[in-house]
């Protein structure tokens, strides 16, 4: 197997040979984590009331919203050509 050059070689550090984690930013990574954890939470809590507590209401939003009035000018009356024939006329029609 080829070796690498020295400069591209691999090295493991050891344990004792690692930087430590200063006291500051130990404390600043558990702030971000735990203001990270409770974002996650609220937005779970908050999905949850949604989905489970809140369904019945939605449902019912949902029933209502689906037929709903809707309302139609006065029929124009019918188009007729120069003979009396009818050309187009209003009727009614359900929109889909």
């Amino acid at each position: 197997m080829r070796e690498l050059p020295e400069d591209k070689q691999l090295r493991f550090v050891k344990p004792e040979e690692r930087p430590t984690m200063s006291p500051q930013l130990a404390r600043r990574a558990a702030i971000v984590g735990t203001l990270s954890l409770a974002l996650f939470a609220i937005l779970f809590f908050r999905l949850w009331f949604l989905q489970v507590l809140s369904s019945d209401h939605y449902a019912r939003a949902a029933s209502v919203n689906f037929v709903r009035p809707v309302e139609i000018a006065a029929p124009r009356g019918q188009i007729l050509d120069a003979n009396g024939q009818i050309l187009a006329s209003s009727q009614r029609a359900y929109a889909v």
